[in-house]
């Protein structure tokens, strides 16, 4: 901060020193000087503003990076009920927590540093009583009341190099599948929901074995003192017992993210400065390709060895969940299951269609349906009480963008980013097509209001150089490409230089 109000300081020095000469009779400084020591100054500025790029980012904001979060008041009063009686078993002491429910289709459930709980939509589907909603919850209850330290795959991804930003720029993903069209939309589109599933993938927090297995003791205690049915505990262990074994056999879609995840790495770091450096160097790039591969091998390594993802088997979890009931709870008076609350209720029933619809739309190629079909999902999705979801109104988006007129849609599409909870994917969506756009001051604009929204992370630098310049506004691309060239990050750097 002192180094950029030096730069401003320099700046207003240099006027008074002007203003001084002027009225001594000297010569002014010229226009052209003044033009080039302003700008000067606020490249200096954009390369001071980098240093902030890596900001801390809430659970809910790296939510936003992937599929966000769902709104739906009947399922949030529901579970932040049976959330605040676990809570309030816990003690006077307690601290805070608060349940989010994610449009993710898959069973996953995970609890942040600041409280949120995040719950998938899939994972509330398959789940049969208001008691095992009470033990999921009082699982992960248990990682916030015992501060359960965890850190997600992205974070310590960053230790090689990599992260949101390198996902993010990656345009290698769009050639995961060869069955689709080669139009760019479409090229994009998987580029952007390859991406929201990796990120998704990345930030869970992992955890050590031993602070699982405290989560299941300590969580069917809870239950009990909130008058719950420990059997619940083992009833939803059992439900994931299943999931594992049907994603085992499907090829563990969770398992490809990761390592869609370490793809990414694998490929930053090769393309990276020092990779070629090292290349030049050693004339072997067999051995420095092979060098990196192991690295970030032995990266995904310690993240499984360290967390979660390395927890006892379901079965395992169930038998020493029944040997804590039967030592401790032995003699408990075990109440009946109760019903889900918002079972019938046909508000969250339309909900979870909506969800479940939103990923088909996603997973297929949406080029093959015909107008009509386009026409009657699209319909379906925003007139449900989902709507205004950030994942439906982002798939709603995606639907209609081949037939989008580009100027016209810019202004709408402006008023979606510039929501607090849109998804970043619909945020590229956008600028991509203000990148076509033949109203270029309609794209600079759209993109101030991404950069608004999204608080201006590095991920956007990119897009700031290519619009512009098309704007004729070489300065100002020259700025943006001065706040990639002080990330220290070879990927962001590349792309803004591929822009100038």
């Amino acid at each position: 901060m002192n180094a950029r109000r030096g730069a401003c300081a320099l700046l207003v020095f240099a006027l008074a020193c002007a203003s001084s000469a002027a009225q001594a009779g000297k010569p002014l400084i010229s226009d052209k000087d003044l033009e080039r020591l302003n700008r000067n100054a606020q490249l200096l500025g954009g390369v001071l503003q980098s240093f902030r790029q890596n900001r801390t980012m809430t659970p809910v904001e790296r939510q936003r990076w992937a599929y966000g979060v769902v709104q739906q008041p009947q399922l949030d009063g529901a579970l932040d009920r049976v959330l605040q009686e676990i809570r309030r078993a816990a003690g006077p002491r307690a601290p805070a927590a608060r349940v989010y429910v994610i449009p993710d289709p898959t069973f996953q459930a995970y609890a942040a540093e600041d409280g949120s709980i995040f719950v998938a939509a899939g994972m509330l589907q398959s789940l049969e009583s208001q008691d095992e909603i009470a033990a999921l919850l009082a699982h992960e209850y248990v990682h916030v009341l015992r501060k359960h330290p965890g850190k997600s795959a992205l974070e310590t991804a960053k230790g090689v190099g990599a992260g949101l930003t390198s996902i993010y720029l990656d345009r290698e993903y769009a050639g995961v599948s060869t069955s689709r069209p080669s139009t760019d939309y479409v090229r994009h589109a998987l580029l952007r929901e390859t991406a929201m599933q990796s990120v998704q993938a990345g930030i869970v927090p992992t955890r050590a074995r031993a602070q699982e297995d405290e989560a299941d003791r300590m969580g069917t205690d809870l239950m009990v003192a909130a008058g719950y049915n420990p059997i619940a505990m083992m009833d939803m262990l059992g439900r994931m017992e299943l999931w594992e074994q049907q994603r085992r056999q499907a090829g563990t879609p969770s398992t490809a993210m990761q390592q869609g995840v370490a793809a990414t790495l694998g490929r930053y770091l090769q393309n990276s400065d020092q990779a070629r450096s090292a290349k030049r160097r050693l004339d072997d790039n067999k051995g420095v390709d092979n060098l990196i591969t192991a690295l970030v091998g032995a990266t995904q390594q310690r993240v499984q060895q360290a967390g979660g993802n390395t927890h006892r088997d379901s079965a395992q979890r169930i038998e020493r969940v029944r040997a804590h009931i039967e030592t401790k709870h032995a003699d408990l008076e075990r109440p009946d299951m109760r019903a889900l609350s918002w079972a019938g209720d046909t508000q969250v029933d339309a909900m979870f269609a909506s969800m479940q619809l939103a990923h088909q739309v996603l997973a297929a190629d949406a080029t093959r349906l015909t107008r009509p079909q386009q026409d009657a999902v699209l319909q379906a999705l925003v007139r449900s009480p989902a709507a205004e979801t950030p994942l439906i109104r982002y798939t709603a988006m995606r639907l209609m963008e081949s037939q989008m007129d580009r100027d016209k849609a810019l202004p709408v599409l402006q008023g979606e980013i510039g929501r607090n909870d849109s998804l970043f994917a619909l945020h590229q969506l956008t600028l991509d097509m203000a990148s076509r756009s033949s109203n270029r001051e309609q794209a600079l604009q759209v993109l101030e209001t991404s950069r608004k929204s999204l608080g201006d992370p590095p991920e956007l630098l990119p897009y700031g150089v290519r619009l512009n310049r098309r704007a004729g506004k070489a300065d100002a691309a020259r700025l943006y490409a001065a706040r990639c060239a002080g990330s220290g990050d070879d990927r962001l750097k590349r792309a803004c230089q591929d822009e100038l």
